[in-house]
């Protein structure tokens, strides 16, 4: 076995073992948190109309148990794919995710693209026209869609383009009035309509699905911006840029050919991350727009102190960043082998 595949898989393997430590933390933070916060999640449920009935649902959820054996138990539970019962749903957690795991996909997918189509063309723009008005302009607008509130900026694209101009519906996937749900395949609506051939479920879903992705995408396109920028310019500045420009080859061709495509290596080793990151803003999008994916799940389960609900949805999460981080870490190791030592 040549030393640098010898070298690459003991990396593979160190990352994977770092990896269980940090959903352990992760998992035990969330765990203590939740119980730590006031409230109650069986008064939630029932009300005090019921309150006669809260002792035993106490005993049979274990919340009269100690901590510690509460906490080891759902470790166990955890380890042996068991993520629990919802307490809202009465169905098992991993059924609920499942079902709205690809709804969530389907969004991040759609805001990264937004976000990367957006974030480029700032990026370029600022970088092709350095220190110029459109310079300043497009770092403008960079820096406000990165700081700007998600939420904030989901209700104003609501109160815009679906309650004063129409152009879409305010939120949901499809709607239920005119189209019925199709097939499942995959989970995502407008890939799903497609396979079925359903065009105008497709074109209602992918309406629908507008203004969510903008929201969180565009958020996302101003870290791409002003990323892209600084490493376009300083792709500018290097060597093979000034060689390429002494050789008499073309303006144009020099920024995209060569800066920008040598530029977009830094910001492709981050696209996992933020995809990562867009499952976080995802929940308060969700929520603005009832999107019914994880993210809105996860919100219910926070509002209505559904432990198993919160705690299984956490372990998907976790895996999920778990999982691109690593194979992030795989990549950049795989292309520079300086990585590994």
């Amino acid at each position: 076995m040549p030393k640098s595949q010898g070298s690459l898989r003991v990396y593979i393997v160190q990352r994977i073992l770092l990896s269980i430590p940090m959903i352990l933390i992760l998992l035990t933070l969330v765990f203590y948190f939740l119980r730590a916060a006031p409230g109650d999640p069986v008064g939630a449920i029932l009300g005090e109309r019921a309150s006669r009935w809260a002792d035993t649902i106490r005993r049979q959820l274990g919340l009269y148990d100690p901590l510690y054996i509460q906490y080891f138990d759902y470790l166990r539970r955890v380890f042996t794919g068991d993520m629990g019962t919802s307490i809202i749903t009465q169905r098992s957690v991993s059924e609920d995710i499942a079902q709205r795991l690809p709804a969530t996909f389907e969004l991040a997918i759609a805001s990264m693209l937004v976000a990367v189509v957006v974030g480029v063309l700032l990026g370029v723009v600022g970088a092709t026209r350095r220190d110029r008005p459109a310079d300043v302009a497009t770092r403008l607008v960079a820096t406000v869609l990165y700081n700007i509130p998600v939420f904030w900026l989901g209700i104003i694209m609501q109160l815009v383009f679906a309650v004063w101009l129409g152009w879409f519906d305010v939120g949901g996937r499809l709607d239920p009035r005119r189209f019925e749900v199709p097939p499942r395949v995959t989970g995502m609506y407008t890939v799903d309509s497609l396979l079925a051939g359903q065009i105008h479920t497709f074109v209602d879903a992918l309406a629908h699905l507008v203004l969510p992705a903008a929201t969180l995408g565009l958020v996302l396109s101003g870290f791409f911006g002003r990323m892209v920028r600084a490493n376009m310019l300083q792709s500018l500045q290097a060597d093979f840029v000034e060689a390429a420009v002494a050789r008499g080859i073309r303006p144009a061709s020099v920024f995209y050919r060569h800066a920008l495509k040598n530029a977009m290596v830094p910001v492709a080793t981050t696209m996992g991350l933020t995809f990562a990151i867009l499952f976080s803003g995802a929940i308060l999008t969700e929520t603005v727009f009832s999107w019914e994916g994880v993210g809105r799940y996860i919100f219910k389960a926070i509002s209505n102190r559904d432990y198993p609900a919160l705690q299984g949805a956490v372990v998907y999460y976790a895996i999920i960043m778990v999982v691109i981080s690593l194979l992030i870490d795989v990549f950049n190791a795989w292309i520079d082998p300086r990585i590994r030592y």
